[in-house]
């Protein structure tokens, strides 16, 4: 995945997420029917210990997600990330790191 990205950003991504199937949920306080990226983002924290930690994702598919889910920054499937998101993303970090 890191190969994907300029060296910058390929050094702040953490891991990718697990497959659920081959997880264990048993953990995991509700059903999973539904937002399965959601679902697969709580599980790595899970994994790795960082359930506290703020995480932010960004997907073209807002119902992959709850939808009170305040840590997905939602982009349009026919542009993909633009400077708006951009500038969407930075406020997002702020407000975190506040």
């Amino acid at each position: 995945l890191k190969d994907l990205f300029s060296s910058d950003i390929a050094g702040r991504i953490q891991g990718v997420t697990p497959v659920l199937s081959l997880y264990d949920l048993a953990w995991y306080p509700v059903a999973l029917c539904g937002r399965p990226r959601q679902r697969e983002v709580e599980a790595w924290l899970h994994q790795n210990s960082r359930l506290d930690h703020p995480w932010i994702a960004i997907d073209d598919r807002p119902w992959w997600f709850e939808s009170e889910c305040d840590h997905v920054l939602v982009t349009q499937q026919s542009t993909g990330f633009n400077e708006s998101d951009g500038d969407r993303l930075e406020d997002m970090i702020q407000r975190r790191m506040a």
